[in-house]
């Protein structure tokens, strides 16, 4: 079982892949409704110390606020020398939002799982 199995919800799961990455997947609709969720699950993520694959493969729609959150998880990640990658894959509105909003300059962006994950397991491991 994952140590993250109780971070769950119909819109934000977490999983553990390995014991140096986990995935944070954001599912459906991503607004200023999951504000709140998206960031309190993603910090306690960064908090954690592990490397985060954000996959937003399943979202079927993210706004600002959203990108507001990942821009701050990002940062504050980098103050905690965590490593955060993004998987964008299927939904054309998702990566117009991504884009539109410069967000793909500033995060590392994957359009293809496995190399998101090749990105993160090519890290040194942390000591």
């Amino acid at each position: 079982m994952s140590r993250y199995a109780a971070v769950a919800d119909t819109r934000v799961a977490v999983s553990e892949w390995s014991p140096k990455i986990t995935i944070a997947t954001l599912r459906g609709d991503q607004d200023i409704a999951s504000e709140g969720l998206v960031g309190e699950t993603m910090l306690g993520l960064v908090n954690s110390g592990v490397s985060i694959l954000v996959d937003l493969s399943d979202a079927t729609f993210i706004d600002c606020s959203i990108v507001r959150v990942l821009d701050a998880v990002t940062q504050e990640a980098a103050k905690r020398d965590t490593s955060i990658v993004f998987h964008i894959g299927t939904r054309p509105i998702v990566e117009k939002v991504v884009d539109l909003t410069g967000a793909s300059l500033r995060w590392r962006v994957y359009r293809d799982f496995n190399a998101a994950i090749a990105a993160l397991d090519s890290l040194p491991a942390r000591s």
